[in-house]
């Protein structure tokens, strides 16, 4: 991004001699060149960290991608399974080795990279609990690499419903009986979801094949990245907290939250007048009032 893009159209400059117009004119001409507002706003985001690092060391006075309209990116369209149709996924992966994988996305609502780097050892399958602490890349050389998730809110610990706990057992037990056939050792810093060597899956390849195995199934247009939009969109549809939603899907801030899955919240206001009518008619606290107002002279 840097040698390639920035350097040649702005490493030109001095530092002090950087202006918003220059930095303006740059996200113009990558936009109308054909990148995405998507790419060019990881340009605007890297410009940014190093001139406020340059501020940070007194190097200039003022950071000018502050005064820079950033470019917004088009938020993708949003589509989601209903419960028969993570049933159906679920019946069709059974038979291929990526079954555990794509039910654990749909019933945790974890990033493909975080699923891929989970181990054994981040699994505590007695209470139900899966520690999320890092991701996997694969790097445009073919190296995998295991990094730490991109923010402190991706850090986190997660509750497992009660059946993908039961389901993981097996899927340990299974994994572990596969590789003493095979002559490998087992231990609990394996991979959760991985080839029967250990070697990890490939993420694109992963995506590839959902995105066949939806498409065999008559689904159009729902992508790995919907799995997760799934199960955050079945919790807000069950009344849970848009607070715990964040928590469980690591973003960064409520804001990420509420930006994405906010044009549920209407409905949960609906539920909640209703219920709040409910409980009112079940404690008829104005009647003995009236009442009183009857009888009065």
């Amino acid at each position: 991004m840097i040698n390639k893009h920035l350097a040649p159209k702005l490493g030109i400059l001095t530092l002090g001699r950087i202006r918003p117009d220059h930095i303006q004119t740059y996200i113009s001409d990558k936009l109308t060149s054909g990148l995405s507002a998507k790419t060019v706003k990881h340009h605007y985001v890297t410009l940014h960290t190093a001139l406020a690092h340059a501020l940070k060391q007194g190097l200039i006075s003022r950071n000018p991608c502050d005064s820079v309209t950033a470019p917004k990116p088009q938020q993708q369209e949003m589509n989601v399974l209903d419960e028969d149709g993570v049933q159906r996924v679920l019946e069709a992966a059974k038979s291929t080795e990526y079954y555990y994988l794509f039910y654990f996305l749909l019933f945790t609502g974890c990033r493909r990279s975080e699923a891929l780097a989970l181990r054994w050892l981040d699994l505590d399958l007695t209470l139900a609990q899966a520690s999320i602490t890092r991701s996997m890349h694969h790097l445009r050389d073919g190296r995998i690499v295991f990094r730490q998730p991109k923010t402190i809110r991706s850090r986190r610990s997660i509750s497992l419903p009660p059946s993908l706990a039961i389901s993981l057992r097996q899927h340990r037990t299974g994994q572990a009986s596969l590789k003493a056939t095979l002559g490998l050792g087992f231990s609990d810093e394996d991979l959760v979801f991985c080839h029967s060597d250990g070697s990890p899956y490939l993420p694109d390849t992963i995506t590839h094949y959902w995105t066949k195995l939806t498409r065999r199934l008559g689904f159009q247009g729902i992508r790995l990245h919907d799995a997760r939009h799934t199960h955050a969109t079945m919790l807000m549809k069950d009344n849970v907290d848009p607070l715990t939603v964040q928590r469980r899907l690591g973003h960064a801030s409520i804001t990420t939250t509420f930006d994405i899955y906010g044009h549920l919240i209407p409905e949960h206001e609906r539920q909640a007048a209703a219920k709040f009518d409910e409980r009112m008619a079940i404690k008829p606290w104005f009647e003995p009032e009236m009442e009183a107002v009857r009888i009065s002279p």
